[in-house]
């Protein structure tokens, strides 16, 4: 199926363009811009509606989904802030001991 004669692999390409831009410039969330390409895809025909949400289905979207929430909650407490400090107190400014203390 075509939309204003843009064959299927350029429609694609485009939504691609689209959300690397959107993605790289962060003016829209990226969970936004995933979701707008999805419903994008869905509206050019480029994927059945069956298929569109059946990716939700798998347990590892599910996994990277809790891990996006965990990670928020503990940036918003500041544990995440508490943990940096405390390795660049054992690591100081090298690159290398600061690989060496995160692998230990």
């Amino acid at each position: 199926m075509t939309f204003l004669g843009i064959s299927p692999a350029m429609q694609v390409v485009a939504l691609l363009i689209l959300s690397v831009v959107l993605f790289v410039s962060e003016k829209v969330r990226v969970d936004f811009v995933a979701l707008l390409v999805l419903i994008g895809l869905l509206l050019l025909g480029l994927i059945p509606y069956e298929d569109a949400l059946s990716g939700f289905a798998n347990p590892a979207v599910m996994t990277v989904a809790c891990m996006l929430v965990m990670s928020a909650g503990l940036q918003r407490t500041g544990i995440v802030n508490h943990i940096g400090n405390k390795l660049y107190g054992l690591a100081g400014k090298s690159a290398s001991r600061m690989s060496s203390v995160l692998m230990a």
